[in-house]
């Protein structure tokens, strides 16, 4: 690849100017159901929306958080260069780790968890399991909570 298009590149993928780091995170990853790596995650804020980026090893995958007008959970496809639709979330509470399309990409991530821990209050009390799956245009089709839902990704990943 010539080198501008790779600076061109990395750009594309930089946070906008007033984009503000939430945090910084070293914890566990899986790719694709592999076995968990250590890996970063970096949250960036960028008003109603927010970059989760997940570097590891050499390999970076992102997460977009669409807050307005509805929710919308989106992975930036390195092969088209754009952002697509996430087909299916899946959160384990009691292990802190969130998987996304199945397993194509699992972490432990604590930081986030809570949020939705504090946002739901009572609503995810005692639960051990929280699914999403999303239609073509990104709004959730069904939530389902622990034995309501289908067995959580195998990889459920990101476990040591």
């Amino acid at each position: 690849m010539p080198l501008l298009t790779g600076l061109l590149m990395g750009l594309a993928l930089q946070p906008p100017v007033g984009a503000e780091l939430l945090y910084s995170l070293d914890t566990w990853c899986s790719l694709d159901g592999t076995k968990p790596v250590a890996c970063r995650v970096e949250a960036i804020d960028e008003g109603e929306t927010t970059i989760y980026r997940h570097r590891i090893g050499a390999v970076e995958r992102l997460v977009r958080i669409r807050e307005q007008p509805l929710v919308r959970i989106e992975l930036w496809d390195e092969a088209s260069r754009r952002w697509r639709t996430a087909r299916s979330a899946a959160a384990l509470l009691g292990d802190n780790v969130l998987c996304f399309d199945g397993t194509t990409l699992c972490v432990v991530n604590p930081n986030y968890l809570n949020s939705i821990r504090e946002e739901k209050g009572p609503a995810l009390a005692g639960r051990e399991t929280l699914q999403m799956t999303f239609g073509s245009d990104g709004r959730v089709n069904a939530y389902c909570y622990d034995e309501g839902c289908p067995a959580p990704p195998a990889a459920a990943g990101a476990r040591r």
